[in-house]
């Protein structure tokens, strides 16, 4: 009983550690190329070494830290075009995803209605690491809508990788659109009208994507991969 205590009290730390990061790169206090140290990291969270060793490692596999031998773990830094090749993957496999939702119930869209409420106020307060977790969470909403599970945690996977730059793309003027932009998708969502989702969805990643390369000094490449609106198909 006591290892079993033990062992769900070390994975409790390990997985407090991993969200104390995830905020710190959504509030922009780590950095794309920022070292992410094990014993200030500790001393931030309030823990020991080890659960921190745990969480680096976890955060490393799926991608959000880089580590490099004899120097330590540093937040992915991305060159415009590996972001461009990320926003594809998303394009295309997000369109195949939507594809295939279930329409949301009035309980379900006043839901992700009430999501997207929050961010427009955390928005105009200017709370970054909210808004970018509130941008999440609507469009796992909707992703949540279809049964492709596999698909969906690719995705996931996805968004994971861009996470520090999505803070950056938010912390601008662009965050107040944000929501303007998800009031069109659950307008579409309410209509059933999946080319429109599909539209204003892919409109809204080529958006995010220029900008964010923009800032990267890179020229992006919208067109690439470019997946046709439904009435085109």
């Amino acid at each position: 009983m006591t290892e079993a205590k033990d062992g769900n009290r070390s994975l409790g730390a390990v997985a407090a550690v991993i969200a104390g990061i995830r905020e710190m790169v959504r509030s922009r206090e780590l950095m794309p190329g920022e070292p992410v140290r094990q014993q200030d990291m500790a001393a931030r969270l309030g823990v020991s070494r080890v659960p921190v060793r745990e969480a680096l490692h976890a955060l490393e596999t799926e991608g959000l830290l880089l580590h490099r031998p004899n120097q330590g773990y540093f937040v992915a830094k991305f060159s415009a075009d590996q972001l461009n090749q990320i926003y594809l993957m998303r394009r295309l496999l997000e369109t195949a995803l939507v594809e295939h939702i279930s329409w949301p119930d009035e309980a379900a869209l006043g839901a992700i209605t009430g999501i997207n409420d929050e961010l427009a106020r955390a928005a105009e307060e200017g709370q970054i690491g909210l808004v970018v977790q509130l941008n999440r969470q609507f469009h796992e909403a909707i992703f949540g809508l279809s049964p492709m599970e596999t698909v969906h945690q690719e995705i996931s996977r996805l968004w994971d990788l861009s996470e520090s730059y999505r803070a950056f793309y938010l912390a601008g003027p662009s965050r107040h659109r944000t929501a303007a932009e998800h009031e069109e998708m659950i307008e579409a969502l309410r209509k059933q009208d999946l080319a429109r989702l599909l539209d204003v969805m892919d409109r809204h990643r080529l958006e995010a994507q220029d900008e964010v390369g923009a800032m990267l000094g890179g020229a992006t490449l919208t067109g690439l991969g470019r997946v046709p609106a439904a009435e085109e198909r």
